[in-house]
């Protein structure tokens, strides 16, 4: 009158591996890796690290003499960076 445990694993459907035993670096190397221009002292920053880049003195503290507004977003950018700012992906995508 013994029975048998059911097997539970038979219920559950299978976890497949990727065939590629590098996917997931190369995922995570492609999605943490973009990097965004930071809205307050636009340099370039990691996706991943612009949180707590923004707590950095570094961002915090910035404004100099030597920045102008953008007249699209208004947005205080270095006069050297103006024109690269102008055709990035972050003032663009604000006239949507």
């Amino acid at each position: 009158m013994s029975e048998e445990p059911k097997d539970k694993s038979k219920d559950k459907p299978k976890a497949y591996k990727p065939l590629d035993p590098n996917y997931f670096n190369k995922y995570y190397h492609e999605k943490l890796s973009v990097k965004e221009e930071c809205p307050i002292c636009c340099e370039l920053i990691s996706k991943s690290k612009m949180k707590g880049h923004q707590r950095t003195n570094k961002c915090i503290n910035y404004d100099s003499i030597d920045n102008s507004r953008c007249r699209i977003c208004n947005k205080s950018v270095p006069d050297i960076r103006i024109k690269q700012h102008l055709k990035s992906i972050y003032c663009t995508n604000f006239l949507i």
